[in-house]
């Protein structure tokens, strides 16, 4: 009776606002939600680096007016999430994605650098409110 059954086993599941979110989508703009923002010290700008042999790419906090910065921007009208347009960078190194693309693993290293692993990552899916009807739901 057991074979037929497939145990879902999750991995972390915390509330959305202590979550570690970076995205980045087919215009080169990446997206930080709220968590990452602090974790980088609420940075006015960033300094884009990139690691080709790893494939990793690293966010350092930097003043605006310091040469080689992107600028970190709210995202719309958003208090929370923050987005960097890195279209240069990215053609730079030839970083392309398919879609928007979710890292894995963001995480900071030991001098404050953001590290995103361009090899751990999945398409990230847009989160939209919609009303199920009765028929969907018995479905």
């Amino acid at each position: 009776m057991m074979g037929r059954w497939e145990i879902f086993e999750p991995g972390e599941n915390e509330p959305f606002k202590e979550r570690v979110h970076v995205t980045l989508n087919r215009k080169n703009i990446f997206c930080l939600n709220a968590k990452v923002f602090e974790m980088l010290g609420k940075p006015e700008a960033v300094v884009l680096m990139f690691d080709k042999k790893e494939k990793v790419i690293g966010l350092r906090p930097a003043r605006i007016n310091s040469t080689g910065t992107f600028r970190v921007q709210a995202l719309g009208t958003s208090q929370t999430h923050k987005i960097i347009r890195a279209a240069p960078f990215c053609r730079a190194f030839n970083i392309r994605m398919d879609c928007t693309s979710a890292f894995l693993q963001p995480r900071l290293d030991e001098d404050g650098v953001l590290l995103l692993d361009l090899k751990a990552t999945v398409p990230a899916r847009a989160r939209r409110k919609r009303k199920l009807t009765g028929r969907e739901w018995a479905a």
